[in-house]
C-alpha cells in the first residue's frame, strides 16, 4: 500500500524536497499576518532563513510559486471553514460613539 503523505508529489529523483500542503498553507497564512509587503521578501528573508527548523524540506522560490498556485482552493475552503465557526467571544455592537453622536447607536 503506497503512502500518500505529500500533497504535492516531486516530478523528478532530482526534486528532493516536497512539502505538504498544509506546510504551504501555513506559510501562506503566516505572510498575511505577518508584516511584510510582498511575498519574494517574506519567503527569502524569513521563512528561508527563520523557518527551515520548522520546514526542514524547504524548495525553491520559484518551486514555492508554483505549489501555492496548487494550494488556492483548498486554503479559500479552510478560511471558508473558519470563518463560519462561532467564535467564544461574540463582540457586541451595541455602543455610543461619541458625546457629540450620543444618540447615535449602532
Amino acid at each position: 500500500m503506497e503512502k500518500t503523505t505529500h500533497f504535492f508529489q516531486c516530478q523528478t529523483k532530482k526534486q528532493a524536497f516536497c512539502l505538504l500542503i498544509s506546510e504551504v498553507m501555513k506559510i501562506v497564512i503566516v505572510l498575511h499576518q505577518s508584516g511584510y509587503r510582498d511575498f519574494t521578501t517574506y519567503y527569502i528573508h524569513f521563512v528561508c532563513c527563520y523557518l527551515t527548523n520548522e520546514f526542514p524540506e524547504l524548495v525553491s522560490y520559484t518551486r514555492m510559486l508554483n505549489l501555492m498556485q496548487g494550494v488556492l482552493v483548498p486554503l479559500c475552503s479552510y478560511l471558508t471553514h473558519c470563518q463560519a465557526r462561532p467564535s467564544l467571544i461574540s463582540p457586541s455592537y451595541r455602543f455610543v460613539i461619541t458625546d457629540a453622536f450620543s444618540d447615535i447607536r449602532f
